[in-house]
C-alpha cells in the first residue's frame, strides 16, 4: 500500500534531521514551513537534545511571519542566503528577539539563546521560490557553529527543497483530481456550472467567481453560475471582443489583471465590485468555446501562476464536464421524447373512469424500455397498456414508442386485444435487437366487462371494489420471441368501485434482503390503500414505497392504475337549495366532530351561500342514483385567482373518486372564469381532505395556528 504525501514528507524531513545531526554536533534541528503569503511559520520536522532545548525552539517554530520583528527565519529569508549566527549575544537582531520571547510569555529561553550559536538556510525551488527554513542550533558544552557547518547545512536544504517540491506537486495533484471529480459527479448542466464556481473559488482563494456560457446563436456570453458578484453583473452580457473577458472568448488565451491593461478594463464592473484583481480564463475543448470562468478579489495583486495554473487545468475538466452534461441532455431529450414525450397524459376528464400514472426513469440511464397509455377507442370503450422493451438506451426506447405507437394504431381497426398483440409480435419480430422481447399487457374497458390479454408482463391485479382480487395473468410469451405465437384473450366484470393496478418490473423486482417489493410488500399496501386511495395517490404511493424498499431506484419504474367510478351525476344547483343545505349542515357535523363542539362557521372558511350566485361562482351538487352525497362551490377572489369552498362527500361515498371529480369540475370552472390559480383553505385535522388536494397537486403556500389546530392555504396553478 502506497504512503500517503504527507507521510512520505515527513519520512523524507526526518530523514534529513537525522542526517544533520549524524554529521554535526548540534542541540537542534527543526524544518519550519513559511508562507509569506498568509503570514505563517509552522514546524514540518524537529529534533532536540534536551527537553530544555525543546522549550527554547518551541514558541519560534509555530507563529506569525514578521519581517518587522525578525528573528532567525525571517533574517536568512529577508538576507535570500544562509546566515551564520556564531553568538546570538553578539547579532544585531539579539534585542527584537529578546523582546519578542518576553511578549510571547518565553522569556526564560533567552538564557537558552543567549549562549548558542545558529545556522538558518532559507530552502527554495529552483525557481528562487522559498519554501521554508532550516534551523540549527548549538548550545554549550557543544562547540559553536563554523562555516564548514554552513556549507553542509545549505546542502541538506536543498535535499528538503526538493522533498517539498515534490509534496507539493502531489498535493497540487491531489487537489486538481478532487476539483474535476466535483466537476464530473453530475450529468445535470446546472449542478456542473455550480461545482465549476466552487472549485475555482477552492483552488484559486477568489472572493468573487463567475462562469459565462458562450451562446453561439446570440453570439454572447451569459452568466450561468455566480458567487459573490452581484445580481446585475451577472446579468450583463458580453460580446467576444469586448473588454479583457470577450477578448479572452474571442482568441482563448487567459488573461490576469495588469495595472497597465486598467484602461481596456469594463471599468463599470471593476467600480461596482471593488475589484482589483481578477483572472479570465476559457473554458474550451480545441476550438469549442464553452465559456469563460472568472476570478475575482479585492486586493491587488492577489492573483499570480499559481491561481492560473490551477484554473486553467481545472477549466479543462469544465470543459470535458460541461461537454458530457450537454450531451447527455441532448440524448436525455431524445429518449424521454421516444418513452413519454409523445405518449399523451390521459384525458383530465375520463367520464366513469379515474386514471393514475407513475413514470419514473432509472438513475442517470438515457432511455428505457417501459411503455404505457390510456386511450379511447372508436365506441368509447377505454384501452389501457402497459409493457417492458428489454435493455437500455435509445435503440430500446425507440422500440418502445414503436411498440406503443402501433398497437394505439392497430386498435383503431379492432377492439380485440389478443389480434392486437397478435399482429404487433409479427411486427416486432425482427425488429427487435438481438436477443431483445417486450412484455406486454393490453386490456379494453368497455361497459362493466375488460377484455385482456397478456404478452408475458407480470400479471396486473384487480381489486374487486367490494373484497378481493383477481391476477390477470395471460401465459402468452413476450413479443419478439416466437413469431407464431398464439395469444389467449380473457374477459372479466369490471364493476363500480373495481380498480385494475399494473406495474412494471422496475416497481416489483425492487429488491430487499434478496425479497421482491412485489411478494414482501405490495399485497399489504394495496390490501391498505387500493381501495381508499384516488387513482394518482395509489401509483405515487407505490413508486415512493417501492423506491424506500430499494434503497433507490435501479430500473424504469412505469405503475398504471385505473378505477371505474361509481355512477353519479354532477348539477349546478343554488347552495341555498334543500339538498345543498342538507349537505352541508352534515359537513358542519362533520367538522364538530373534528373540531370540537365549540367551533363556529364563519364568511372566511365556508363563505356565504349568496357568494356562489356573483359572475364565475358557482355551486355543485353530486347525484348518486339521486342520493345528494357531495357539493363543493367556487368563487373569484380577483380576476386571476378562484377559491374552493364547501368541499364535502358524504361518508358513505368516499373513496369512489367523487372528491377527486368534484374538484376537477370546480377547477374547470374557474379556469372557464379566467382564473389562473385555485386556492383552498383547509386544516390539519381534515387529512382526508388533505391527501385529496395534495394529490391533485395543491400545495402550501401560507401555514398559520388557529384556536390551536394547524391551518393552511393551499394553491394549484391552473
Amino acid at each position: 500500500m502506497s504512503q500517503a504525501p504527507e507521510s512520505r514528507l515527513e519520512d523524507t524531513l526526518d530523514e534529513i534531521v537525522g542526517q544533520l545531526r549524524a554529521l554535526i554536533d548540534v542541540s537542534g534541528v527543526a524544518f519550519e514551513v513559511v508562507d509569506i503569503e498568509r503570514g505563517e511559520i509552522r514546524p514540518a520536522a524537529s529534533w532536540f537534545v534536551t527537553a530544555a532545548a525543546a522549550r527554547a525552539f518551541t514558541p519560534v517554530l509555530s507563529r506569525p511571519y514578521d519581517p518587522e520583528h525578525p528573528g532567525v527565519t525571517e533574517a536568512a529569508i529577508e538576507r535570500g542566503s544562509a546566515l551564520l549566527i556564531p553568538s546570538i549575544a553578539e547579532w544585531p537582531g539579539a534585542a527584537a528577539l529578546k523582546r519578542r520571547l518576553e511578549a510571547g510569555g518565553a522569556g526564560d529561553a533567552w538564557e537558552w539563546y543567549v549562549n548558542s550559536s545558529f545556522i538558518s538556510c532559507p530552502v527554495r525551488t529552483a525557481a528562487g521560490r522559498t519554501l521554508g527554513v532550516l534551523v540549527i542550533s548549538a548550545h554549550p558544552p557543544r562547540a559553536p557553529l563554523r562555516e564548514e557547518h554552513l556549507r553542509a547545512v545549505e546542502v541538506f536544504a536543498r535535499l528538503a527543497a526538493l522533498a517539498l517540491e515534490r509534496e507539493e506537486r502531489s498535493r497540487e495533484e491531489q487537489r486538481l483530481n478532487r476539483a474535476w471529480q466535483a466537476v464530473a459527479a453530475s450529468l445535470d448542466p446546472d449542478a456542473v456550472y455550480r461545482a465549476i464556481v466552487e472549485q475555482a473559488a477552492e483552488l484559486t482563494g477568489a472572493s468573487k467567481v463567475l462562469l459565462r456560457r458562450f451562446d453561439p446563436t446570440t453570439d454572447e456570453l451569459r452568466s450561468v453560475a455566480n458567487r459573490g458578484f452581484s445580481e446585475r453583473v451577472a446579468a450583463t452580457r458580453v460580446r467576444p471582443g469586448e473588454g479583457m473577458l470577450g477578448r479572452v472568448a474571442q482568441t482563448g488565451e487567459p488573461y490576469v489583471s495588469r495595472e497597465e491593461d486598467r484602461d481596456r478594463f469594463l471599468q463599470r464592473t471593476i467600480e461596482a465590485e471593488g475589484i482589483r484583481s481578477f483572472v479570465h480564463v476559457p473554458v474550451a475543448l480545441g476550438v469549442r468555446l464553452f465559456g469563460v470562468v472568472t476570478v475575482a478579489h479585492e486586493a491587488p495583486d492577489r492573483f499570480g501562476e499559481d491561481q492560473l495554473r490551477r484554473l486553467s487545468a481545472l477549466s479543462l475538466g469544465a470543459a470535458g464536464a460541461i461537454a458530457n452534461a450537454l450531451d447527455f441532455q441532448r440524448e436525455r431529450r431524445v429518449a424521454r421524447a421516444l418513452t413519454r414525450g409523445f405518449v399523451p397524459e390521459p384525458p383530465a376528464a375520463l367520464t366513469g373512469f379515474e386514471v393514475g400514472i407513475v413514470y419514473e426513469p432509472a438513475g442517470r440511464d438515457l432511455g428505457g424500455g417501459d411503455l404505457f397509455g390510456v386511450w379511447r377507442l372508436r365506441r368509447g370503450a377505454l384501452a389501457v397498456l402497459l409493457g417492458d422493451v428489454s435493455g437500455k438506451g435509445l435503440e430500446v426506447a425507440a422500440m418502445s414508442a414503436m411498440v406503443r405507437f402501433f398497437v394505439e394504431a392497430r386498435t383503431l381497426d379492432t377492439d380485440s386485444p389478443a389480434e392486437v398483440i397478435s399482429q404487433a409480435n409479427r411486427l416486432m419480430r425482427g425488429r427487435l435487437p438481438a436477443s431483445g422481447f417486450a412484455t406486454v399487457f393490453l386490456a379494453v374497458l368497455d361497459g362493466g366487462r375488460m377484455r385482456y390479454c397478456n404478452a408475458g408482463h407480470p400479471a396486473p391485479r384487480l381489486l374487486r371494489a367490494g373484497g378481493g382480487e383477481d391476477e390477470l395473468a395471460g401465459g402468452g410469451v413476450p413479443l419478439g420471441v416466437e413469431p407464431d405465437s398464439r395469444f389467449t384473450e380473457r374477459e372479466l366484470p369490471f364493476d363500480p368501485g373495481d380498480t385494475l393496478f399494473a406495474a412494471t418490473d422496475g416497481l416489483l423486482e425492487a429488491r430487499r434482503d434478496r425479497r421482491f417489493f412485489s411478494d414482501a410488500a405490495l399485497p399489504g399496501l394495496l390490501g391498505e390503500h387500493g381501495r381508499e386511495l384516488g387513482a394518482q395517490a395509489l401509483a405515487e404511493l407505490a413508486q415512493a414505497e417501492a423506491e424506500r424498499w430499494g434503497s433507490g431506484r435501479h430500473d424504469d419504474v412505469a405503475v398504471l392504475v385505473v378505477r371505474r367510478a361509481v355512477g353519479a351525476d354532477l348539477r349546478r344547483e343554488p347552495a341555498h337549495a334543500g339538498p345543498a343545505r342538507e349537505l352541508f349542515e352534515e359537513y358542519m357535523r362533520f367538522v364538530r366532530e373534528r373540531l370540537g363542539n365549540g367551533f363556529a362557521p364563519s364568511e372566511a372558511i365556508f363563505a356565504t351561500e349568496g357568494a356562489f350566485e356573483e359572475p364565475g361562482a358557482a355551486f355543485l351538487v353530486l347525484y348518486e342514483d339521486d342520493r345528494a352525497v357531495g357539493c363543493g362551490g367556487v368563487r373569484l377572489l380577483s380576476p386571476e385567482i378562484a377559491e374552493v369552498k364547501r368541499m364535502f362527500v358524504t361518508a358513505g361515498a368516499r373513496r369512489r373518486g367523487h372528491g377527486r371529480r368534484l374538484l376537477g369540475e370546480l377547477e374547470a370552472i374557474a379556469a372557464a372564469a379566467g382564473a389562473r390559480r385555485v386556492r383552498l383553505l383547509t386544516t390539519g385535522a381534515l387529512a382526508e381532505a388533505l391527501q385529496l388536494y395534495r394529490a391533485a397537486d395543491y400545495r402550501e403556500v401560507e401555514v398559520f395556528t388557529r384556536d390551536g389546530r394547524r391551518d393552511a392555504w393551499l394553491e394549484k396553478p391552473l
